[in-house]
């Protein structure tokens, strides 16, 4: 939650669940929370300044996915969140559900425990191929939703990170 907190721009509210957090691992277990959870708080939402058009979103998507595929998650996840945010600055409806289906898709196979993430794009994604009747888009996020609530990959219960 916190994480997403902080990629949405909603700091405040990414400080009070990391105060709660805080204050549930102290009560429950006596110690401070982790590096996971200490990274949650440094996430920053990506502003775009350069361009947007079509060509670069999907190279920028593409590298993203080159990365991980190579081994480097972490930084084809930045990659990927960069993508979703040009996309969404240039108001690039196919590929605002393209870009979010592949960043979803490194979270939930590739980095275990960072879930969250993931399945909200899935969620936007569906929400997004909904509105531009990209029907086929919407199935594709539907079957991935389907997987993590199936597998039980997506954290539930009390999150911190």
């Amino acid at each position: 939650m916190i994480r997403l907190y902080r990629l949405a721009g909603d700091d405040d509210a990414a400080k009070r669940q990391f105060a709660a957090c805080t204050e549930l691992f102290q009560a429950e277990l006596g110690v401070t929370p982790g590096p996971a959870v200490q990274a949650a708080m440094r996430a920053r939402r990506i502003r775009i300044d350069g361009p947007t058009d079509a060509a670069s979103v999907a190279a920028t998507v593409e590298a993203g996915l080159a990365a991980v595929r190579a081994g480097a998650i972490e930084a084809g996840v930045q990659s990927l969140r960069t993508g979703v945010a040009m996309a969404d600055a240039g108001s690039h409806d196919l590929l605002r559900v393209t870009s979010r289906l592949a960043l979803s898709e490194a979270h939930i196979h590739s980095l275990r425990g960072q879930d969250e993430e993931g399945v909200a794009a899935l969620h936007v994604a569906e929400q997004v191929s909904m509105t531009a009747g990209e029907l086929g888009l919407a199935a594709d996020a539907r079957a991935e939703i389907g997987y993590v609530d199936s597998s039980g990959h997506a954290m539930t219960g009390r999150s911190c990170g």
